[in-house]
Formats: C-alpha cells, structure tokens, sequence
C-alpha cells in the first residue's frame, strides 16, 4: 500500500482525523491513569476545530489533490467521488 503521506496531511479530513484519534488516545490514556486534565476532551476538539479552520481560511490546508484553488475538469464532470476500483474494475496495489 502505498499512501503519499505528505500530500495527505495537507487535507483538512486528514489532519481532523489524526487530530481526534490522538486527543481520544491521550484522553483514554489520562483516564486509566486516574489524571483528571485541566481542560475538557470536547473543549480540546474544539480548540483544534478552530485552529484547523483558521489553517484552511488561509489557505495552508487545501484539498491535495488539485493544483490551484479550483478543481480539475475532470473532477468538475463527477457525478459521484471517483473510485479506482469501481472505475477501473481493479484495485491498486502498488
């Protein structure tokens, strides 16, 4: 499996899903050590919603897989989100 890790972490969806499955860690983990954090784990998603949204207002996190602000012709012609497997009949395993 090949994953362009660096060009993923520049998504939103990305970095927001990294984002919740550490602080649910980190959350998980303080309770079993009976450690009651200063600042809640709701309070914690929405300091890191806000800091992920001031990112993509300017302009740091896009979505990686076009260049520029707008999207490709080909993607403009989608019906539904592209889908390798279903397109092509095969799955890429490379």
């Amino acid at each position: 499996m090949k994953i362009n890790w660096k060009l993923r972490l520049k998504n939103k969806a990305t970095l927001w899903s990294i984002v919740c499955l550490l602080l649910s860690i980190l959350y998980r983990v303080l309770d079993v050590l009976d450690v009651t954090p200063l600042i809640g784990q709701n309070m914690m998603l929405e300091i890191a919603a806000n800091i992920l949204n001031a990112l993509a207002l300017l302009g740091i996190i896009v979505d990686p897989t076009t260049a520029g602000l707008s999207d490709s012709r080909r993607a403009m012609g989608y019906v539904e989100p592209w889908n390798d497997m279903y397109q092509t009949g095969t799955a890429d395993n490379g």
